[in-house]
């Protein structure tokens, strides 16, 4: 029998081009990527911040008085990838961290100029849970994670105030989605 190759040309995931987040799905049970709503970018993210950082699986020997191995368990590995978004914009700090906007009144002679806004944040959990993908560098290909727990905090990278993400794929298998799942195609931007 002659041997054959899986890919014949290899399809590449290289660099990162944008990340993207949408709403939660109402149902998870039902959704599909093509109805995953209202898609935005993150827009800048800090020059190689984006790694991947989910556990690598498993083989664990289980071995006999000789040492000899008789069974190996296995524990499957998880997806997580982290990012420094060096915005904090009232926009990116409500879409990761939960803030809130408070509202007060500042006059003149104050130590605040009149109009200024305020926004809180870190009052409470700073997890949200909704889609996000990471779009490669040409913008054809896209990895997602349909159902992604994201807990985001305050950093400084460079010098540079802003929000460290930390992302990990909760399991799901349903008809139209699965834990991670990779998109060949261009991405549509308006």
């Amino acid at each position: 029998m002659a041997i054959g190759k899986i890919d014949t040309v290899g399809s590449f995931f290289v660099g990162q081009g944008d990340i993207i987040v949408f709403d939660k799905p109402a149902n998870y049970a039902v959704a599909k990527l093509s109805t995953l709503a209202n898609p935005k970018s993150l827009g800048d993210i800090h020059l190689d911040s984006t790694n991947f950082t989910g556990d690598d699986p498993t083989l664990t020997p289980l071995k006999n008085e000789q040492g000899l191995a008789y069974y190996t368990t296995v524990e499957n590995g998880t997806f997580g990838f982290e990012f420094f978004v060096p915005s904090t914009s009232k926009d990116m700090l409500q879409a990761l961290m939960n803030a809130e906007m408070v509202t007060d009144t500042f006059t003149a002679g104050g130590t605040f100029a009149v109009g200024s806004t305020i926004t809180g944040a870190m009052h409470k959990s700073t997890i949200v849970e909704k889609p996000i993908m990471i779009v490669n560098e040409t913008k054809n290909r896209a990895l997602v994670v349909p159902k992604a727990k994201i807990v985001s905090s305050l950093a400084m990278q460079d010098k540079v105030a802003g929000i460290m993400v930390r992302v990990n794929a909760e399991n799901i298998d349903t008809t139209n989605l699965k834990t991670v799942m990779f998109v060949d195609g261009a991405i549509a931007y308006s």
